[in-house]
């Protein structure tokens, strides 16, 4: 769940629109973001839901 805090006029500043169109500032992740260690601690838990 996201929220903002701003109100959504905010999403038409001028700002708001070249991050829009620039597109993400950081690479795209080269592997997972967790590690093999980190995903065996997980599997217990399982999927996530989507409802």
């Amino acid at each position: 769940m996201t929220t903002m805090e701003a109100g959504t006029t905010r999403l038409l500043w001028p700002d708001m629109l070249l991050a829009l169109a620039c597109g993400p500032l950081r690479r795209p992740l080269a592997g997972p973001p967790l590690t093999a260690a980190d995903s065996r601690l997980l599997e217990p838990v399982g999927p996530a839901r989507v409802d």
